[in-house]
């Protein structure tokens, strides 16, 4: 079965329906349940809060979440398609923890899941207490396999899967971090990074990083 995490995180929604799938087809899916995992200690997944869906995103996706966490972890063992080799590596901490990138070498491709975006807004809630970092390590193991094409995980649908959006997606994080570090409020957050990457597809992600990376009321800096 093809998926793009080795290890499946509770706290992301698309992986939480996932792994919904996974549970009801279990073994015949190359898939086993695993224990918790310690996470990076940037991550505050939190989506789930004390493991059951928000309001939210039940509302959202009715029907389709898991009522509490489940690990699974997928055999990193090459498979094939279509007669070429996929690879399933492991490659750390992105926008979540535990992402893992799917490599055919004989195509020069990467399916980069998370870990790579193509001209949209990065969700950064975890970027803070060294995620950003973490998601650099990411970025240098995906441009280590030297691709030839890289898949995103969150992308713009008019444009092609460049590798050179491994290197955009580094320069976002750089700026992001500054831009952070420079404002006093989520607000200012938000409009610096709209203003400084206005091309970019889903500014609403931005507004959700701002408001996990500066949970606070909003005051004026001093």
């Amino acid at each position: 079965m093809a998926c793009d995490l080795r290890r499946t995180p509770e706290g992301r929604l698309p992986d939480a329906r996932a792994r919904r799938s996974l549970a009801r087809h279990g073994p015949a899916a190359g898939a086993v349940p695993v224990g918790a995992r310690p996470r990076h200690p940037g991550d505050r997944r939190p989506h789930f809060g004390a493991g059951s869906p928000g309001p939210l995103w039940a509302a959202l996706f009715p029907g389709q979440l898991p009522a509490s966490p489940l690990d699974f972890e997928i055999d990193p063992d090459p498979f094939t398609i279509d007669g070429s080799p996929v690879v399933p590596i492991e490659v750390g901490h992105s926008d979540t923890g535990d992402i893992s990138v799917l490599h055919v070498p004989e195509l020069g491709l990467v399916v980069a899941g998370d870990v790579v975006c193509n001209n949209v807004h990065l969700y950064l809630a975890d970027a803070a207490d060294g995620g950003a970092a973490a998601w650099r390590d990411a970025l240098d193991r995906v441009a280590a396999l030297h691709p030839r094409h890289v898949v995103a995980g969150h992308k713009d649908a008019t444009r092609p899967d460049d590798p050179a959006d491994i290197d955009e997606t580094r320069r976002y994080l750089d700026e992001a971090m500054r831009i952070l570090e420079s404002s006093g409020t989520r607000f200012e957050f938000f409009t610096r990074m709209v203003e400084r990457f206005p091309g970019r597809v889903n500014p609403t992600t931005t507004w959700l990083s701002s408001l996990r990376l500066r949970p606070t009321q909003d005051v004026a800096a001093s």
